[in-house]
């Protein structure tokens, strides 16, 4: 049986909403999230199939198609990684609504237990989140199924 994990941010976005989630994925690698050399990625043009593609893009090339996804008004979503190997997929539903999902070894509470470390998640994810500009973070909710 799979769990699914979720970790959803709400931002009250201003300023240049445009760069919200550039912001975001750069906010995020100061806490050692990463993208890879080959980040998976939704492409330009993906508008509802979620056809998740990884392919070779440099950091600028990742942030400046992230930027063209926001400024067509497109969900935008990379993976991001830390060097320990755990990775989310986040995933920018638009307004704000940013849904990260632990998608890569995910850290478990224990060897014995299915449950996700959230308090792991949180940890690396929220400091990041608070110290966007272009957006304030409002609230968070986080949801496991199995």
């Amino acid at each position: 049986m799979s769990v699914a994990t979720s970790i959803d941010l709400v931002f009250s976005l201003r300023g240049d909403s445009a760069a919200f989630v550039v912001e975001l994925v750069v906010a995020l690698g100061r806490e050692g999230w990463s993208p890879g050399d080959d980040p998976l990625h939704l492409a330009v043009g993906d508008i509802v199939d979620f056809d998740w593609i990884n392919r070779p893009l440099s950091q600028r090339e990742l942030l400046d198609l992230l930027r063209q996804k926001e400024l067509a008004a497109e969900r935008s979503g990379v993976e991001l990684l830390q060097a320990s190997g755990e990775g989310v997929q986040l995933l920018h539903l638009g307004d704000g609504v940013v849904s990260l999902s632990p998608s890569v070894n995910r850290r478990r509470l224990s060897t014995e237990s299915r449950a996700t470390d959230l308090s792991w998640y949180l940890a690396r994810l929220l400091p990041a989140a608070s110290a966007v500009t272009t957006g304030s973070l409002e609230s968070y909710r986080v949801e496991e199924t199995a």
